[in-house]
């Protein structure tokens, strides 16, 4: 098992936002959130990042116990996140910004960033340019090569369609499939259900910060239930 969330219940000061989640991503699995705005799936990632502690339950990366860790300590760990909105430095050229994703200690700065090039070549044409002057596109692929820069075993997405249009969300999406078959993990929370649906392997349906349905995504995508609520389709 790559990650164990068990029974997690988090809160904003006194606001429940979820409650008793359990969920796991095995290694090289590509497993997805899904739900309307407001239904956790954010919330549920940044816990397990640890920019939200947990109220009770337990969260487990490869065996070994990370609730009460801070992000960068889980970061370290093997875990890339990469945000809502992308979170990039705008007044720092695209370089600057990967290397920001770089560890401390790292031994092969350079291999990472050829690596990163390779899966976004356009980032290495506009390495220099500032990620203000980036289209959206651009920019979300800046933010997934800097949590790429540690090598990370799990990639963290939290709503990797946000300020993308329709065909620049595929692209990213089949670069992110890219990462999955060479052996990295995937955990996408993601309002575009019927995308995530189709390209993951496992899925979980948030509603007001629970787990309501989980199973294959292939057999989610023919649930009548999620079809009518998630997918506008009905029966």
């Amino acid at each position: 098992m790559s990650l164990e969330v068990a029974n997690v219940s988090a809160s904003y000061g006194a606001v429940r936002a979820l409650w008793d989640v359990s969920i796991s991503v095995s290694q090289g699995q590509f497993v997805c959130l899904v739900g309307a705005n407001g239904a956790g799936k954010s919330t549920l990632l940044k816990t397990i990042v640890g920019m939200i502690p947990p109220r009770s339950g337990t969260i487990r990366f490869n065996g070994r116990g990370i609730s009460n860790l801070r992000t960068h300590s889980i970061i370290r760990m093997g875990i890339g996140f990469v945000p809502e909105g992308r979170r990039l430095f705008p007044t720092l050229s695209v370089e600057e910004n990967l290397r920001m994703g770089a560890p401390r200690a790292i031994n092969n700065l350079e291999d990472s960033l050829k690596k990163v090039y390779t899966l976004f070549p356009v980032l290495e044409e506009k390495r220099k340019q500032k990620a203000i002057a980036l289209s959206g596109g651009e920019q979300q692929m800046v933010a997934i090569g800097r949590a790429l820069m540690g090598s990370p075993r799990l990639l963290i997405l939290d709503e990797l369609s946000f300020g993308l249009a329709p065909i620049i969300f595929d692209r990213v999406l089949s670069t992110i499939l890219q990462i999955k078959q060479a052996g990295v993990s995937v955990l996408m929370a993601e309002q575009n259900a019927e995308r995530a649906l189709e390209v993951s392997d496992y899925s979980y349906v948030m509603e007001n910060g629970r787990v309501v349905k989980h199973g294959r995504s292939t057999d989610l995508i023919d649930d009548p239930l999620v079809k009518e609520a998630y997918l506008g389709m009905d029966e």
